[in-house]
C-alpha cells in the first residue's frame, strides 16, 4: 500500500483551442522499469487565463479556459538483445486537450504513489 503521493509539474505553456497533444513518461533501466511498473500514476492539468507575453507581463481574456485529459495509457516496451537477454522499458502517457474556446496557459502535473 502507498504511503505517500508524490507530485510533480511535469509541463507548463500556453495552447489554442481544440488543440491536443500526447506526453509520454518512460523510465530508463530495467531497475527503473521494476519500481515504476508497481506505482500508480495521475495526471492533472490546470487551466490559468493568464498568459504570459515575453517580458511584457500577462494578458488576460474575459471567458472560461478549460483543459482536460481525455485519455491515459500505459505500456510496456520489450526488446529482446543477441544473448535472448529481454529489457523492458514503462512508459506512461496522457492526452492533453484544450477543450475551452480560447488561449490559455496551463500547467501540467503528474502524481505517482511511493511503492
Amino acid at each position: 500500500m502507498a504511503h505517500e503521493v508524490n507530485l510533480n509539474q511535469i509541463g507548463h505553456g500556453t495552447a489554442d483551442p481544440g488543440v491536443s497533444w500526447d506526453v509520454e513518461s518512460w523510465t530508463t533501466s530495467e531497475n527503473a522499469y521494476n519500481t515504476e511498473r508497481k506505482r500508480s500514476s495521475f495526471f492533472t492539468v490546470i487551466p490559468d487565463p493568464m498568459i504570459p507575453i515575453g517580458n511584457a507581463g500577462t494578458i488576460e481574456f474575459e471567458g472560461i479556459s478549460q483543459m482536460e485529459i481525455t485519455r491515459v495509457w500505459n505500456m510496456v516496451r520489450t526488446t529482446i538483445d543477441v544473448n535472448g537477454k529481454d529489457h523492458h522499458v514503462f512508459q506512461c502517457n496522457a492526452t492533453v486537450l484544450n477543450s475551452g474556446n480560447q488561449t490559455t496557459a496551463f500547467e501540467l502535473l503528474q502524481a505517482e504513489t511511493n511503492n
